[in-house]
């Protein structure tokens, strides 16, 4: 399942008590839908344990290996990830902004236990 597209109707939605996610959301592009498709996912009362990077050197190291001519064919992949706001250096505002959003969503799962 791509997490952050549409979900099937009838499938999967409010099927799930618990959904984890280690490592896998700082590269979804468009967090948003994402996030909004875990919140669907979840039964009333369900938990998320959502675990991802905010910052981290090695998306620099991607973007420096881009950019060699040695390396450039074995990166193109790293083109579609937004590494300037993921890897903090750039957009700050966003990285954070998301993360206050998602402890506001889980402070609201917690409240509604």
């Amino acid at each position: 399942m791509d997490i952050s597209r549409e979900i099937p109707a009838l499938r999967s939605v409010r099927a799930f008590s618990k959904v984890f996610s280690f490592y896998c959301l700082h590269w979804v592009r468009d967090q948003q839908s994402a996030l909004g498709n875990i919140h669907r996912l979840l039964r009333p009362g369900g938990e998320a344990l959502l675990v991802f990077l905010a910052k981290n050197p090695v998306f620099d190291a991607y973007r420096r290996m881009a950019k060699d001519p040695r390396w450039a064919p074995y990166m193109e992949v790293t083109e579609q990830f937004d590494f300037q706001s993921i890897s903090g250096g750039i957009d700050t505002f966003k990285v954070s902004l998301l993360l206050l959003l998602l402890l506001l969503f889980l402070l609201l799962l917690l409240l509604l236990l």
